[in-house]
C-alpha cells in the first residue's frame, strides 16, 4: 500500500495526476458516485487529506524529475516570451513591407514566441504567444500582485487591459503579421 493509502485512494491520485481533474479522478476510483456534484466535494475533501497530499506531492516530484521540467525552466519560457522584441523576428521599413527573418536565421530563444506561421489568404501570417499573459504569470509568480506597495488588483487589472487593447495586426504587401507590442516604459510601469 502507497504511504498507508487504501487502494480506492490510491487509485484516484493515480488518476487525478492524469490531468489534474479531481472530479474524474474520483468517479474513476468510486465508480458507484454517479453524480458530479457529489464526486467534485468527495474528491476536494480527499485532496485536503495529509497522505493523499503526500503521496502526490512525491509522485509530482518524481515526475518532475524524470521529465527534467522544473520551476526554473517554466520561468525562462515564460520570460522568453515576455521579453523577446517580436522585430528581431520581423519588421515593417519605411517602404511599408513587412519583412520576416527565417526561423533557421533565429536564435533559440528568439523561435519561442512563435506560436505559428501559416500562408494565409493575404500571404503569410507569423502568431506569437501572448506576452501579455506571459508577463501575468511571471507577475503572479513573484507575488508582484499581492504586494502591499503594489497598485491595487483593479488598476493592475486595468493596465493590463489597456496594453492588449493596444495589439495591432498589420497588413502589408501580401503579409499579415499579428504583432501585440509594448514599450520598455510601459513594460516597467507593469512590472514595477
Amino acid at each position: 500500500m502507497a504511504a498507508g493509502l487504501t487502494e480506492k485512494q490510491k487509485r484516484f491520485c493515480d488518476e487525478y495526476l492524469i490531468d489534474l481533474n479531481a472530479t474524474r479522478a474520483y468517479m474513476a476510483a468510486y465508480p458507484s458516485t454517479k453524480k458530479e456534484s457529489t464526486a467534485s466535494v468527495c474528491a476536494a475533501k480527499l485532496l485536503r487529506n495529509a497522505k493523499v497530499k503526500s503521496y502526490l506531492g512525491k509522485r509530482k516530484k518524481a515526475r518532475q524529475e524524470r521529465t527534467e521540467i522544473s520551476q526554473d525552466r517554466v520561468l525562462r519560457e515564460l520570460a522568453a516570451i515576455a521579453f523577446t522584441d517580436v522585430t528581431d523576428i520581423v519588421s515593417y521599413d519605411h517602404g511599408g513591407h513587412v519583412r520576416i527573418r527565417a526561423t533557421d536565421d533565429l536564435e533559440k530563444d528568439k523561435k519561442k514566441i512563435i506560436a505559428g506561421i501559416k500562408e494565409g489568404q493575404w500571404g503569410t501570417e507569423v502568431k506569437f504567444y501572448d506576452r501579455l499573459r506571459a508577463l501575468e504569470l511571471l507577475m503572479k509568480h513573484l507575488g508582484m500582485f499581492d504586494q502591499k506597495d503594489e497598485l491595487d488588483r483593479e488598476e493592475q487589472k486595468a493596465r493590463i487591459e489597456k496594453l492588449r487593447r493596444e495589439e495591432n495586426t498589420t497588413v502589408s504587401d501580401g503579409i499579415s503579421v499579428s504583432i501585440m507590442g509594448m514599450d520598455p516604459e510601459e513594460l516597467s510601469e507593469v512590472i514595477g
